[in-house]
């Protein structure tokens, strides 16, 4: 089972010009095929009188089966598509599409020219974000580490609360939401992975009085903050 990832933490942009050719280059997190036709159908409307939409994606499903795709989209054969794949790749990216539409400038660049301005258009994307964590994970701009992780609800009295609050504080979960009513509800999201042996601690805790539900299961953005 796929248990982390790196992806894009966001759809992003950037844009690059040679000899006049503009090239605009776009990645966003992709889960699924359908994922991936949805973002390139996308970027050709947005882009309409665009001559080229070059992509590349790397799917990994949870079983870790790994599923890559380019396509040059006209462009020579290999000067596009591959640079865009190959960078991907390089940064290890998985569930992680991009795609460079290019408006012809009127000058042949030649399938060097072609190869490095794809790959620069995209290298682009991974560019150092100012608003990004300081302690991140991947220094690079835009790329955030996704973990497998569960969301859970605990149902306890009152009594239990602040030691619960402790427990929470000294843990590396999220508290999404708080509810107070005759009993207090907490929702919770954390690693897959810690979740058995955190539950085993809110029930030490509270001598078994409090109710756990696992609510589902998801990829999230770590660190959880």
């Amino acid at each position: 089972m796929l248990e982390e990832f790196l992806t894009f933490e966001r759809e992003c942009e950037a844009e690059y010009v040679d000899r006049k050719s503009r090239f605009i280059s776009c990645g966003r997190a992709v889960y699924n095929e359908e994922d991936t036709k949805t973002f390139l159908e996308s970027r050709r409307n947005f882009y309409k009188d665009a001559r080229h939409h070059v992509y590349a994606y790397c799917l990994t499903d949870e079983s870790g089966k790994k599923t890559e795709r380019f396509n040059d989209d006209r462009e020579p054969s290999g000067t596009a598509g591959m640079p865009v794949l190959n960078l991907i790749r390089r940064q290890g990216l998985q569930n992680a599409m991009i795609v460079v539409t290019r408006y012809f400038g009127g000058v042949l660049l030649g399938s060097g020219g072609l190869t490095h301005a794809y790959g620069h258009s995209a290298q682009l994307l991974f560019k150092a974000d100012p608003a990004s964590r300081e302690n991140s994970l991947n220094p690079l701009g835009n790329v955030v580490k996704k973990v497998r992780s569960v969301k859970i609800s605990l149902t306890t009295d009152y009594v239990f609360l602040g030691k619960l609050q402790y427990l929470i504080g000294q843990s590396d979960v999220i508290l999404s939401e708080t509810n107070y009513t005759d009993t207090v509800r907490m929702d919770l999201i954390l690693r897959e992975s810690y979740a058995q042996s955190f539950k085993k601690s809110v029930m030490e805790l509270t001598a078994a009085k409090c109710e756990i539900i696992t609510v589902g299961a998801m990829y999230h953005s770590y660190p959880f903050n």
